[in-house]
């Protein structure tokens, strides 16, 4: 026999047995597959172990036995077989996304980019991999760069609800509306009756404003898949939107049926009920708005103030959410200095110095949210604190609990005198502040807001002479309407720039007409009068219903009777600004 017929047979023999070896591993592994598929996730890892006891370099096994570890949280384990998997099959895409996937668990998210990027390489044209990948990036606060893989996932697997649904919150939260509905019709067209895609849909319908349309797709969310508490909370948001107040409730109340302790869901059952005025039934869930990931989390060492005696005690109250809500939650400061010995009171610092000349008896420091509490060391020391927005839950938890203030701001006088005779000297007609957008899209600015076109009505009613309080560049629009209407806005920048500047200016004028923003809580806590048109479903603040307010007694709302209907609105301010200007010239 020669030599290289020997070493022939010697190969031959030993990829017989190879050939064997693999063909039986192979029945076993397929064997664990159908487990796993089951949902016998115990029987499927004890044939993977009992492949790999056999046949140690079986990739396939270590896949399986690494995903189905990672799936029962042992992630150790879970990492050390896919790794294995990843170093016996370099080019198999399904190993380096499994990797990818367990070290994602396991916190190594620069780790996981690598393995879904080489999961990529080795198969552009599965979704998988770049959905991962996005939803990652996504985590990371890389926004940008997951948008397009998520998009690659969807363009290459549409018909998918769970990729669509993340696609679409992305685009959503990017503002990108438009390929959002097409996502999601594009989804809900291939998928069919699916619960997750009428809930993607109802969600872009509520971001564009159509809230009747919102509900419709989350209703038939709901009646596929009744548990999920998500679907119900949007259905909730959508009957809200619709002031539907009875079904917003219910919804919320279903969704904490299911799971009772769904932050969400209490938040937004805590909204309802202040919009209703049961401020006692409220409060308690408002505290939920601490646990947001968009707000700043500050910690102060003190004890929190939970009501008890404040007698010989200096209270620390500390600034939270935005402008408007602080200067809102003032009016429980004359309340909280009654009460204790001294206050230490942290605000804005444009408010600082509002507060100071409000609030004389306190100690008033001016700084941002996203400070530390080092600055407390330069003032008294506290023995307790609250942030603002928690001083109502202690003093105002009914009706009566709310002052009839004349206002509990003060501008400064000395300005507001001067600009009372520099109004003066522009004519004799009534002077009217004017604020006509407010708000962004996640605090629905869209619905908030008016143009001046749409307000023209207003506008051209005689004897009336407006003045900016619109805190963005308002130059162009301005422009444009002396242009094509001969009707001219006053302006001072200086007003714009400085709040206590604009306080002043605000003292000084006849009335304020503006649109649900923060205008309003700076002229109502001044107790200066103003006229607010407010959208059919308003802020919590302004009430359910009727034309006042129970935080600033001179605030007087005109509402919208039907959703994003601003004609008769603007109509009713025409003709009750034109009576006002009357009896003023009378």
């Amino acid at each position: 026999m020669s030599l290289k017929h020997f070493v022939n047979q010697l190969l031959g023999r030993s990829r017989e047995e190879r050939d064997s070896a693999d063909a039986e591993g192979d029945r076993l592994w397929q064997q664990a597959q159908e487990c796993q598929a089951r949902g016998d996730l115990s029987e499927a890892g004890r044939l993977c172990e009992q492949v790999l006891a056999r046949f140690p370099r079986h990739a396939r096994s270590h896949h399986l036995l690494g995903v189905i570890l990672g799936t029962g949280g042992d992630l150790q384990r879970s990492l050390h077989h896919l790794a294995q998997a990843v170093a016996l099959a370099a080019d198999w895409p399904d190993a380096h996304l499994g990797y990818g996937n367990a070290q994602h668990l396991a916190g190594d998210r620069h780790g996981a980019e690598s393995s879904y990027r080489r999961a990529i390489e080795l198969a552009p044209d599965a979704a998988a991999p770049h959905y991962n990948l996005g939803i990652l990036l996504q985590q990371c606060g890389r926004r940008a760069e997951a948008l397009p893989c998520l998009a690659r996932a969807h363009e290459l697997a549409p018909g998918s609800p769970e990729i669509t649904w993340d696609l679409v919150q992305l685009l959503l939260d990017s503002n990108e509306s438009g390929p959002a509905r097409a996502a999601a019709e594009r989804t809900l067209d291939l998928s069919g009756a699916n619960a997750v895609a009428h809930k993607t849909l109802g969600l872009v319908y509520l971001h564009l404003h159509e809230p009747q349309l919102a509900l419709e797709q989350f209703e038939r969310s709901n009646a596929l898949a009744p548990g999920d508490v998500e679907a119900l909370l949007h259905q909730g948001i959508a009957a809200q939107e619709l002031m539907r107040l009875d079904e917003a409730l219910a919804a919320y109340q279903r969704a904490l049926e299911m799971k009772p302790a769904y932050v969400p869901a209490r938040w937004r059952r805590s909204v309802v009920a202040l919009l209703k005025g049961e401020f006692d039934n409220a409060w308690d869930d408002y505290e939920l708005r601490h646990l947001s990931e968009d707000r700043p989390q500050r910690r102060f060492p003190q004890v929190r103030w939970g009501g008890e005696s404040l007698a010989g005690k200096t209270l620390l109250v500390y600034a939270e959410q935005g402008l408007g809500d602080e200067i809102m939650f003032a009016s429980c400061l004359p309340d909280a200095l009654a009460l204790a010995q001294h206050c230490v009171i942290d605000c804005h610092p444009k408010l600082e110095p509002i507060f100071r000349r409000s609030f004389p008896a306190a100690t008033v420091h001016g700084g941002h949210q996203t400070e530390d509490a080092s600055w407390l060391a330069h003032h008294p020391v506290p023995e307790c604190q609250i942030p603002i927005g928690s001083l109502p839950r202690l003093l105002r938890t009914r009706l009566d609990n709310f002052p009839s203030h004349s206002g509990y701001l003060r501008s400064d006088p000395h300005r507001a005198r001067a600009w009372r005779r520099q109004l003066d000297a522009t004519g004799s007609q009534l002077k009217v502040g004017l604020s006509w957008r407010g708000g962004t899209q996640v605090s629905r600015g869209r619905l908030r807001s008016l143009t001046l076109e749409q307000l023209l009505p207003v506008l051209q009613v005689r004897g009336v002479q407006f003045v900016n309080l619109q805190y963005t560049d308002t130059a162009r629009e301005r422009s444009e309407l002396e242009q094509r209407h001969g009707l001219r806005i006053m302006h001072w920048q200086e007003a714009i720039d400085d709040y206590d500047e604009t306080a002043a200016l605000i003292a000084a004028l006849d009335l304020t007409l503006s649109v649900s923003t923060s205008v309003v809580d700076l002229v109502g806590a001044l107790g200066r009068p103003a006229w607010v048109m407010t959208p059919f479903s308003p802020d919590w603040r302004y009430g359910h219903s009727g034309e006042g307010m129970v935080w600033y007694p001179s605030v007087r709302l005109f509402r919208q009777a039907r959703f994003g209907e601003w004609e008769p609105v603007i109509a009713a301010v025409a003709r009750e600004l034109e009576r006002h200007a009357r009896r003023a010239r009378a």
